[in-house]
């Protein structure tokens, strides 16, 4: 019958103790008969039966349903979550800012989690620094000194070349003049200087 397959062929370690146990416990043989069926060592069924009756060894272990945990106690996954957490409050942080007041929690992770956004888009601009943190970001294309200039038609900004900059010159958006709604759709210009 194919049913008695599973239980007696291509047997898992767990299953082929289980089943050689069961039949030395219903006495379908004696140990060297029940060992040769099931390829085992008389003396190795005996230590089995031993460590059983002991406590030393269990045939159904429980398992058990919470998560795998790491190091720390978290599972990977959530310690990368957390870390990048960590790096976008340590960068974006609102409270670190001269206020006198405490932004609520809640509103500075909804704030760092949309500025990290928008790093996140400029980059996805920037070539081979696609998969920068919004800290690199802000150290090599945001942060630099200018000057703003404006004639009452449109704004200019003039930026010193960095090592960078070539970069930056890469983008079309940057090329054209960029139209800024909350200035009131004005023009807004970028020159780079020497």
């Amino acid at each position: 019958m194919r049913l008695k397959n599973f239980f007696t062929k291509n047997l898992t370690l767990r299953q082929k103790q289980y089943e050689v146990v069961r039949a030395v416990a219903f006495e379908e043989g004696s140990v060297e008969e029940i060992a040769e069926r099931y390829r085992y060592r008389p003396g190795s069924l005996r230590a089995l039966i031993s460590k059983l009756l002991t406590g030393q060894h269990i045939l159904f272990p429980q398992v058990k349903r919470e998560p795998r945990k790491g190091k720390e106690g978290y599972l990977p996954k959530f310690r990368v979550y957390e870390n990048k957490l960590s790096q976008l409050v340590d960068f974006f942080s609102l409270n670190g800012l001269s206020s006198p007041m405490i932004i609520r929690i809640h509103f500075d992770l909804l704030w760092t989690i949309i500025a990290d956004a928008f790093y996140h888009l400029f980059a996805q601009n920037l070539p081979m620094f696609e998969k920068c943190l919004a800290g690199k970001i802000f150290r090599n294309f945001v942060d630099m000194p200018g000057i703003v200039e404006y004639d009452g038609k449109e704004f200019t900004v003039k930026i010193r070349k960095r090592v960078n900059t070539p970069i930056l010159l890469g983008m079309r958006k940057l090329q054209s003049r960029i139209r800024v709604p909350w200035l009131g759709h004005r023009l807004l210009k970028i020159i780079w200087t020497d």
